[in-house]
């Protein structure tokens, strides 16, 4: 069983996520999370990829919404954007460091 693991209660960037955008934002940025950790710490981050979150089974969010919440999560520091690729900020780097070999 994969299981990912997250100290969410004390990382700044995941808390203003959630302040900003509430539980649905939280979920948004917990699935963004998930999918950077099981690509190798480096998640293609496409329109393509955004129309597959949308799905119900994925997020259920909008488009509209789950853009806001990775860009917010990039000027936060909960994420890392650059070429393209989404990856795990260095506000929230212990997450990348506590999923490593799993």
């Amino acid at each position: 069983m994969n299981v990912l693991k997250l100290p969410t209660k004390n990382d700044v960037g995941l808390n203003l996520v959630q302040s900003k955008f509430g539980l649905k934002g939280f979920a948004i940025a917990i699935k963004i999370m998930q999918e950077i950790v099981y690509s190798d710490g480096k998640y293609r981050w496409t329109e393509e990829i955004i129309a597959f979150m949308t799905k119900d089974e994925q997020c259920g969010a909008s488009a509209g919404l789950i853009r806001q919440v990775a860009y917010y999560g990039v000027k936060v520091g909960l994420f890392d954007l650059s070429e393209g690729y989404l990856s795990i900020g260095k506000s929230s780097g212990r997450i990348g460091k506590l999923n490593k070999g799993d």
